[in-house]
């Protein structure tokens, strides 16, 4: 081969390498916008995201934190970032069982709160706890070992859920158990009577003439009796006692853990003399009395709706009988 010819065939050859390598460059550089325009996606996602954004090491620091974590939980990232989520975002409470998931986690690589949605109580910078629904997520490769937790606060929700529980088991006006959870106290004592071999007691009380106070002084003023009713029943009761408002001016009162049923006499005579005294409405002195029948279970019924019917008609016994006392149930009154 002459000298000619073996440059000619290098000049190929380097020509032939260039093109590769400058192909190769492409490529590399393509795939570099493709990484870029991928890790500016997600880091757009991840600082917009409704929930907080909270990313950490197998060791509990924070490497990520973003702008809706700042938000919910009153971090900047330059504060929180380095630090551990136990000393920052963690109630104390839950503490010692956080680290024991860890440290299970990165011995067995199981845990029972990945990849699930469950709500908890997370800790703002001031100091306060706040509901969050929390889900975790674990990256674990050769480059990367990380959890990714998606947290939104839910106090909101909370709020509302709790302000519609209350509306639907409890008196507006007077603040005690309405119809609803009534039914649910007095189903609950029945299952513990039946645990423990006691006996409760349902009292239902009327008020004597409550619509004459109506009448000649106005709806204002019997809310107003009404409510100071509730708060001399309250004062009279054990805790363990519930007293209900059903409807108008008939009040209910659930005592359980019952020995003797002899042994409410006493209170039911205790109640009429507190319901006796005056009541100061206003510049209004007002005088009213009640009567009280009362039931037991499970001597009287173990049927729910048929002890609701005794004490009903035990209390209008009581009325019969001249109002402002206390009439228990028997048979003859069915």
């Amino acid at each position: 081969m002459s000298d000619s010819d073996s440059h000619e065939e290098e000049n190929d050859e380097r020509a032939l390498f260039e093109a590769r390598l400058k192909a190769l460059e492409v490529d590399l550089r393509q795939k570099k916008e493709i990484i870029l325009a991928q890790h500016t996606k997600l880091e757009a996602f991840f600082e917009s995201s409704i929930d907080a954004v909270v990313q950490m090491d197998f060791d509990g620091h924070i490497t990520g934190w973003n702008q809706q974590a700042e938000k919910i939980f009153g971090w900047s990232a330059e504060e929180i970032l380095d630090r551990t989520i136990a000393e920052t975002i963690i109630p104390e409470r839950y503490r010692d069982a956080h680290n024991k998931g860890m440290k299970k986690y990165l011995r067995t690589g199981k845990s029972s709160v990945l990849n699930t949605l469950i709500e908890i109580h997370a800790l703002h910078r001031d100091g306060y706890e706040f509901p969050v629904e929390l889900s975790i997520s674990v990256i674990e490769s050769k480059d990367l070992q990380e959890f990714n937790a998606y947290i939104r606060d839910i106090s909101e929700r909370k709020h509302a859920e709790t302000v519609i529980w209350n509306q639907a088991n409890f008196d507006s006006l007077t603040s005690l158990p309405n119809r609803n959870l009534f039914l649910q106290k007095l189903e609950h004592e029945m299952h513990a009577c039946d645990r423990s071999n006691l006996s409760l007691a349902l009292l239902y009380i009327d008020l004597d003439r409550f619509k004459d106070v109506n009448d000649t002084l106005g709806h204002d003023m019997g809310d107003l009796l009404l409510i100071e009713i509730s708060s001399r029943l309250k004062k009279i009761l054990r805790e363990i006692d519930t007293v209900s408002r059903l409807s108008g001016d008939e009040f209910t009162v659930i005592l359980g853990q019952i020995n003797d049923p002899l042994s409410v006499q006493p209170l039911c005579q205790q109640l009429l003399d507190d319901l006796a005294r005056p009541y100061q409405l206003k510049n209004e002195k007002v005088f009213l009395t009640a009567s009280i029948g009362v039931t037991f279970y499970p001597q009287d019924s173990k049927d729910i709706e048929v002890l609701q019917r005794n004490g009903d008609q035990a209390m209008y016994a009581a009325k019969g009988n001249g109002r402002n006392s206390f009439h228990f149930f028997t048979p003859e009154l069915q």
